[in-house]
């Protein structure tokens, strides 16, 4: 399977979080033979630190693109920017408190190639409302305070 994903993370506030999104996915083990493209957009954060750090990565990392909002456009229409910017590309929105790991993205692919009826994939989280696994709507600690990079589903 070839095929052309961006990856879109809108960021607003936490730069802690938002570095450990950004070097989860810079880091993982991918195996998907894709053209990759990482669409970072500062939604106008009100972190002056968090919008240096985004500026100085993208200067240092040649596969990443920063938009920047001029002003605070909110989550939807910063997603929807994001994928207006993306044609003929499948797209992966990542909240910027999102943590992936190992080949996270084979199998999100996998599972979304596995049937030309499927039209989204929405993997699982600890922390993500109606996603949220093992119980629904509600924050989850990972089982036995695994990393994020020791958990695999299959």
């Amino acid at each position: 399977m070839k095929t052309k994903i961006d990856v879109i993370v809108p960021i607003y506030r936490g730069l802690e979080e938002t570095k450990s999104c950004i070097r989860s996915i810079v880091n993982s083990e991918i195996k998907t033979s894709f053209i990759k493209h990482l669409l970072l957009i500062n939604d106008c954060s009100p972190e002056p630190l968090l919008t240096d750090w985004l500026r100085e990565l993208t200067l240092a990392e040649v596969e990443l693109i920063l938009i920047e909002n001029q002003e605070n456009l909110g989550f939807v229409a910063t997603v929807n920017k994001g994928m207006s910017l993306s044609s003929e590309s499948d797209i992966v929105l990542l909240n910027s408190d999102t943590e992936v790991a190992n080949d996270w993205l084979d199998r999100l692919m996998n599972v979304a190639y596995s049937d030309k009826k499927i039209g989204t994939v929405t993997p699982f989280s600890n922390n993500a409302t109606i996603c949220s696994y093992p119980k629904f709507c509600q924050d989850n600690d990972l089982p036995n305070h695994l990393g994020v990079d020791q958990l695999l589903i299959n």
